[in-house]
């Protein structure tokens, strides 16, 4: 997710390209590639939750190492990023903004 400096709030005015987005240039707007890019997203948001998860594991184990079960890891609920960290933000759709202006 590593895009600079870019927030929710300036990712319109700000220059935003990510490195690895040059080598899909040729990368055409269909319903497949829509789908794959949509899945990446929820694939890194699904392994950045269980990430939060394993980590809030650990904090309530070394917290409470006697205790046999941590009943007291909260819910973590998986978080959405937005446009200036989407896959298919930062190829398909940025894309289609500029060509529309």
């Amino acid at each position: 997710m590593s895009v600079g400096r870019v927030a929710l709030w300036n990712y319109k005015t700000m220059k935003n390209e990510m490195c690895w987005v040059s080598g899909y240039k040729l990368l055409t707007d269909n319903k497949y590639s829509r789908i794959q890019l949509k899945r990446l997203d929820s694939s890194r948001n699904r392994l950045l939750l269980k990430l939060r998860k394993k980590i809030a594991k650990m904090k309530a184990e070394e917290q409470k190492p006697d205790s046999e079960e941590n009943d007291s890891i909260k819910q973590i609920e998986q978080t959405y990023h937005g446009n200036p960290y989407s896959y298919f933000y930062q190829t398909l759709k940025a894309k289609n903004d500029e060509a529309t202006k």
